[in-house]
């Protein structure tokens, strides 16, 4: 570990990504266990729609967020 390696835009990034993926998460969960109906069946359903959904929502917000520190970056 090199602490000089770290810097404090990227803490911020670090941090924004996480409160947002947090957020994200929160909500697809949310919303699949609410419109869950049927069973247990249509539980285990929605349970699986929340993962879904959660994962591909973190990974094209990191994506779209990585995108704009660097393309906003300055050296």
């Amino acid at each position: 570990f090199h602490p000089e390696a770290v810097r404090a835009d990227g803490v911020v990034l670090l941090l924004l990504k996480c409160a947002v993926c947090g957020l994200i998460v929160s909500l697809a969960s949310a919303r699949a266990g609410l419109l869950a109906r049927g069973g247990a069946v249509a539980v285990g359903q929605a349970a699986t729609r929340a993962v879904v959904g959660s994962v591909l929502g973190c990974l094209l917000c990191s994506a779209g967020l990585d995108m704009l520190w660097f393309l906003t970056r300055t050296r």
